[in-house]
């Protein structure tokens, strides 16, 4: 992004400023247009803190900016369940207080292992 562009964002959040008082609502339309001068500026190997100073911006708001505008970019993906865990029968799982798991035995193998042990 052009240093033009990065002075014009840095105006327009001071104009917000100027009017929304001390807790100002940045509009959607402009904290994705930060958001995106922020992710092209760390692609180019800048890191947040500084740029959210450049732009007289709180740094945390800045981090939320990016964060949304990433987390608007996740796609859905389809999932296939493998065919042997559609049929594969239900056993009981046993993890001890120290951690010690316990698969692939039936109710009545496990009941026998918990007889020995205890």
């Amino acid at each position: 992004m052009h240093r033009a562009d990065h002075d014009r964002l840095r105006n327009a959040l001071r104009r917000q400023r100027r009017y929304g008082g001390l807790r100002t609502r940045y509009p959607l339309s402009l904290r994705q247009q930060v958001a995106r001068h922020a992710r092209e500026r760390l692609a180019a190997g800048e890191r947040l803190a500084p740029i959210a100073a450049s732009l007289d911006l709180a740094l945390a708001s800045l981090q939320r900016w990016v964060a949304a505008e990433s987390s608007e970019r996740i796609r859905p993906v389809v999932v296939d369940v493998a065919s042997d865990l559609r049929s594969h029968t239900s056993t009981a799982v046993l993890v001890t207080p120290s951690g010690i798991r316990v698969e692939g035995l039936d109710v009545a193998q496990l009941a026998t292992l918990l007889n020995v042990l205890s």
